[in-house]
This record gives C-alpha cells, sequence and structure tokens, in this order.
C-alpha cells in the first residue's frame, strides 16, 4: 500500500518511518471463537480496550493506560460540559 501512495516513510516498523499500530490480548472471553481470523476480530467483536498502541512512533496507550493525557482532569471536563449541554 506504501508504494502505491509514493511513501517511503510508511509500510513498515523500522526506525525513520511513522509507526501507527495497536495491539490488544485475545486470550479472552470476548474473542473467544474468533482467533482464526484476528483482524475480523478485532474489527467485529465487542469493543475493547486496547493493551498497547503507537501513533506516529510515540506510545499513547500502554498496558491499557493512557499515557499521554491527564484523564481524571479531561474525564472532568467532559463531564461537566455534558451537564451544561442537558437541559431538565
Amino acid at each position: 500500500g506504501a508504494s502505491v501512495l509514493g511513501r517511503s516513510d510508511i509500510g513498515s516498523l523500522q526506525p525513520g518511518n511513522c509507526a501507527d499500530f495497536f495491539a490488544i490480548n485475545m486470550d479472552s472471553l470476548a474473542f473467544a471463537g474468533a482467533l482464526h481470523d484476528p483482524v475480523a476480530a478485532a474489527l467485529l467483536c465487542a469493543p475493547q480496550q486496547a493493551d498497547w498502541v503507537m501513533v506516529n512512533g510515540n506510545i499513547v496507550v500502554e498496558d491499557g493506560h493512557l499515557t499521554n493525557i491527564d484523564l481524571p482532569r479531561v474525564l472532568e471536563a467532559h463531564n461537566k460540559i455534558a451537564a451544561d449541554m442537558f437541559v431538565a
């Protein structure tokens, strides 16, 4: 796909290339019976929390936890905005 797009900075995991990927542990009840097609399982099974996510070479989820945001602060702000939008 990278060559069709004329891109030499994508298409493989190596130094200097963009690196976006995710990893999920498929040894769980949510993926029972789906291991014959892991791609379909990741797309079609119930939404799961990713164990690892890398975007442009930066780890943004590690061991299931976000690494680049202050989640309690974001949740507080989100809940405030949602409450402000609610019209009783």
